[in-house]
């Protein structure tokens, strides 16, 4: 039996380096299908570079980087050994903390991140912003940690990190819980009200959205070139309606 030095492997494939490359990330979702369609007609990758989140890894060909934030131990208690699944693969993998029995994961870099949003905001320049002295989150640096709530925002923060300045994005689906409780049925006159009344009242939903729509201004403000392919669902979505210039929507016609 042919037996692989599945560590000298890993080091013959690194994590993706810089820079100035083009990068894709891809999500779950029918979204995802964008790329699948722009790799079939190129015949090659569109970007550089390609990272997969999570279980997008086991889909897609020639995938650089996974990222999959959750702990590795408790996802393959919970999910069937599905962190296993994605290391066999032998692609590295950025996750929330090193164990050795995951021989591709390597940890996020949390103090450089934080340290980055903080000579970020103190450099000035584009995507500066400021805080006052009674914020709640104790300055830039704790605030960049707060953005980093799902994997596709490491994801966003990770590919700043590294330098990329050309970005495509495909899938991510935040707001498909709130599409099923609040309905939009009468496109003329949307229930919006619906969002504020007690017995309509909504479900948790996946994190994420917040802090993935400030990284997107964020990166875009600092000169990245982002794509979003297919109205990936990264905002509200669905709604027909300009909030503020709905006509009393309670009245009838």
């Amino acid at each position: 039996m042919l037996k692989i030095n599945r560590e000298a492997k890993m080091s013959k494939r690194k994590e993706p380096k810089n820079n100035k490359r083009s990068l894709s990330i891809v999500d779950r979702g029918i979204e995802s299908y964008a790329y699948i369609k722009n790799r079939m007609e190129k015949l090659k990758k569109p970007s550089d570079d390609l990272w997969a989140i999570n279980r997008m890894g086991l889909i897609l060909p020639e995938v650089d980087l996974i990222i999959a934030m959750d702990d590795r131990r408790r996802v393959d208690r919970d999910w069937e050994g599905a962190a296993t699944k994605l290391d066999i693969l032998e692609i590295p993998t950025l996750t929330s903390k090193k164990y050795p029995e995951y021989k591709n994961s390597f940890a996020f870099p949390l103090e450089e991140w934080k340290s980055l949003m903080v000579n970020t905001n103190s450099y000035g320049g584009a995507g500066k912003f400021s805080f006052g002295e009674a914020d709640s989150y104790g300055g830039a640096g704790e605030f960049g940690l707060r953005c980093l709530t799902n994997s596709l925002c490491y994801a966003l923060a990770y590919a700043y990190m590294k330098g990329y300045k050309d970005i495509d994005f495909y899938g991510g689906r935040f707001n498909d819980i709130q599409e099923e409780i609040v309905p939009c049925e009468n496109k003329k006159h949307p229930t919006w009200h619906q969002f504020y009344e007690k017995e309509n009242l909504q479900k948790i939903q996946e994190p994420g959205t917040e802090g993935f729509n400030f990284l997107l201004g964020f990166l875009i403000a600092r000169g990245i070139l982002i794509r979003i392919y297919c109205a990936a669902k990264v905002m509200p979505y669905g709604h027909t309606f300009l909030y503020g210039y709905d006509d009393d929507q309670r009245s009838t016609e």
